[in-house]
């Protein structure tokens, strides 16, 4: 378990650079997008395409990590009035279910991205399955990561507060 945790707390490390660069590449494109409209007078053709794939993928990224970390969308309020016991049911609860997302995640992205492979993006003329392929990827770290937080002991003490 311990030697798991340590492997995709590397793996996480690597996404958030991955991300990171991500979300630059994708400033850099939008901004001399804006300077090449408006100071230039044209839009190289390519630009919208490439930046709409780095904020897909950056996404998709962000999301596991929010995962990872557990900093997606909760009501805290809520779990605040919640009974400890409950509270720990609620949130075992919330990581099978994210467990089932990722799993729908993962497949439904492989199924999308092999179907759109044939198709290719009008402007770099590279398949449409790149837009699509982070799709699997994020489903696979969803479920790891749920999954490591469904089991982690430590995790539950946090939960119910004891930590």
């Amino acid at each position: 378990m311990i030697f798991l945790k340590k492997i995709f707390d590397k793996i996480e490390i690597i996404m958030e650079y991955f991300g990171m660069f991500l979300l630059t590449m994708m400033l850099l494109i939008i901004g001399m997008q804006v300077v090449c409209r408006y100071i230039f007078g044209f839009t190289p053709r390519w630009s919208e395409e490439v930046a709409l794939i780095l904020m897909v993928w950056f996404t998709f990224i962000g999301m596991s990590i929010g995962v990872k970390k557990g900093i997606h969308i909760s009501i805290e309020y809520f779990m605040d009035r919640v009974p400890k016991k409950m509270r720990k049911i609620i949130i075992k609860l919330d990581d099978i279910l994210m467990i089932i997302f990722g799993g729908i995640l993962l497949v439904n992205g492989y199924m999308l991205s092999e179907m759109m492979m044939w198709s290719t993006m009008p402007s770099i003329g590279l398949p449409t399955t790149v837009i699509y392929g982070v799709t699997p990827i994020a489903g696979a770290l969803i479920m790891i990561y749920s999954f490591l937080r469904l089991i982690d002991k430590n995790e539950d003490k946090k939960i119910i507060g004891e930590e």
